[in-house]
């Protein structure tokens, strides 16, 4: 860390702000102007890899265009030795989770939904201009205190450190260092790695306006698998539940935003916002999703629920805190909003055209053979007589239908579940469920398990797996933009780790084809690299192998000879942290086995 006092590229560290996984936040003095800015740095620890540089130089890449009172300016990046910095506008004040933890009942919802509006006009400027956020949370929300307790002076949105343009919004959680804390406000899409767009913001702001409100997320456990089942299949709960005071449409905004369709949340955060505050007053509310995904209207303040001077006028917002267990409240209790919620039955294809017969009839089916294959959970099991289609049922919720005795279970949530099935036709009764099978599920490699099926005694059968070679642990990360062209690339990083220390790394780059491979790997190392064109691998695959020096690391570098070969679409690259010697790396590249 820098001290006071310090000089990062001309800035003159002034104070230390925070601190957090990726990097520090410090006070500076700008070089020329008569102003302070925040500096943030990259820290040391993440310097080499360059999955997280080129992370923390998007930021700075997707946020410098966009200007708005709502979202923390961006106003230049840079290198300084091996350093990389970040010169953003220094918003004075505190971030909405100390607010929160200094109310655990909940805070004013006045307050709240001033918030609210604030950040959901920033994230629909970002979003209009084809960026998102994806780590909306109380303590990305900086707020400036004004003269009156419930009306911030500012409300900004920070923090796009893992921010993604929306034409590239498909990575998986495995590459952005995914905490507890910031699981609790993660969108289902986002944890199961299907493709997000805003509705995956607009969820995250419906979870921490729930928190704010109630003083607690709307999920909560001590791991991550806890929170990833949880928001993937518990119904959200009423914070009316939590804090007696609110009125219960404030339940069914919520529970729009916290919908595990992404159709059924509000089609913008300002929509949202607008619902959330009319709960409050009585007014008109609208949670229904409809009209074009980013709505063409810019966020506005939100005004008190009395006016003067006409539509133009000054809002006057009450001040002090209502008495939260009797009398008026600022706001007027109002009937509960029609639900948007879609019955689980519709949503998962079971009613619609036709219903289910509910009278005796199906035979109950025999509890299913539950297996892990790298596909997922795969499950079968005899067919009924007179059966049309199957409901799966993964512990208590029903996941899916099927017209097959066996279905496969992708991507699930790592842990203890457990499967059972039930019969259905429209001409007889419908079954009750089986017993259940128990599975210990692990992670599967999902959209990346072509690639690693390229690689059997390299890659382990499942990530996060030490089986594979030399017990590496291993993980998908991508697709990442590579150049104008809009070509992408997917990698598989597995690291060597003993102790707390990484011994080496091999990362295997898969592209459209063997072209886009063997350009890509060229740029792994300086142009003067030299490289060894009749190389073979352990199993006498041939290849050119560069070996070198970059970014402190000892790499090779291996690009197959023949573009027949189905792997020739991918390079494969090992790197050693913190040394010189590049025989190193190739020693190691001699020892892999493909």
């Amino acid at each position: 860390m820098f001290g006071i006092g310090d000089d990062i590229a001309g800035y003159r560290v002034q104070a230390v702000l925070g601190a957090g996984g990726m990097g520090e936040v410090y006070e500076a003095a700008h070089p020329r102007l008569p102003r302070s800015d925040a500096i943030k740095v990259l820290r040391s620890a993440h310097g080499s890899d360059p999955v997280v540089r080129r992370r923390f130089e998007r930021e700075a890449d997707l946020m410098a265009p966009l200007t708005h009172p709502n979202l923390v300016r961006v106003y230049d990046r840079g290198g300084f030795g091996d350093v990389l910095w970040i010169a953003m506008e220094l918003v004075p004040g505190t971030d909405a989770s100390k607010i929160s933890k200094a109310s655990p009942a909940g805070m004013d919802p006045r307050l709240v939904v001033n918030i609210v509006n604030g950040v959901a006009a920033g994230l629909d400027v970002a979003h209009r201009h084809g960026v998102l956020h994806r780590d909306v949370k109380p303590a990305n929300i900086l707020i400036t205190p004004g003269g009156d307790p419930v009306n911030p002076e500012a409300v900004k949105v920070t923090d796009f450190g893992i921010a993604q343009a929306l034409g590239e919004a498909g990575a998986g959680l495995t590459s952005t260092g995914t905490t507890v804390g910031t699981m609790r406000y993660c969108s289902p899409e986002q944890i199961d790695g299907r493709r997000v767009d805003a509705r995956s913001d607009i969820y995250s702001l419906a979870a921490t306006t729930f928190e704010l409100l109630t003083g607690s997320a709307p999920y909560d456990s001590t791991s991550l698998q806890g929170l990833m089942t949880a928001h993937l299949f518990a119904e959200p709960p009423r914070a009316s539940e939590r804090t007696r005071s609110l009125p219960p449409a404030v339940d069914d905004v919520l529970r729009a935003g916290l919908a595990k369709d992404p159709a059924a949340r509000p089609p913008t955060a300002t929509a949202f916002a607008r619902a959330l505050y009319s709960a409050f007053t009585g007014g008109p509310v609208n949670v229904t999703p409809s009209g074009p995904m980013f709505a063409n209207t810019p966020g506005a303040p939100v005004p008190g629920p009395h006016r003067a001077g006409g539509p133009s006028g000054p809002a006057l917002v009450p001040t002090g805190n209502p008495d939260r267990s009797h009398g008026d409240h600022w706001y007027r209790r109002t009937p509960a909003l029609a639900t948007v919620a879609v019955v689980a039955a519709l949503a998962l294809g079971v009613g619609g055209a036709f219903a289910w017969n509910s009278a005796s009839g199906l035979s109950t089916p025999s509890s299913p053979e539950a297996k892990m294959t790298a596909e997922g959970v795969d499950l079968s099991w005899p067919a009924v007589s007179g059966a049309e289609q199957y409901l799966i049922k993964q512990d208590d919720v029903v996941i899916d239908v099927t017209d097959d005795n066996s279905y496969v279970v992708r991507s699930p949530v790592p842990g203890e579940h457990s499967y059972s099935v039930a019969a259905r036709s429209t001409s007889s009764g419908g079954s009750a469920f089986s017993d259940r099978a128990e599975l210990t599920v692990t992670q599967t490699w999902g959209e990346f398990l072509d690639m690693a099926k390229l690689y059997p005694e390299l890659v382990p059968a499942t990530p996060v797996n030490s089986n594979g070679f030399e017990s590496l642990w291993c993980r998908g990360l991508g697709p990442y933009p590579v150049d104008d062209d809009q070509k992408t690339s997917r990698l598989i990083v597995c690291d060597k780790i003993d102790g707390a220390d990484r011994q080496y790394s091999v990362q295997i780059a898969a592209y459209a084809n063997s072209d886009d491979a063997g350009t890509a790997a060229v740029g792994q190392l300086p142009i003067t690299a030299p490289t060894d064109f009749g190389f073979k691998t352990a199993q006498g695959t041939k290849g050119r192998l560069s070996t070198g020096v970059q970014s402190s690391e000892a790499r090779a570098v291996f690009v197959y000879s023949s573009s027949d070969d189905p792997r020739a679409r991918t390079y494969v690259e090992v790197a050693v942290p913190d040394s010189k010697d590049p025989k190193q790396a190739r020693a190691i590249m001699e020892r892999l086995p493909f």
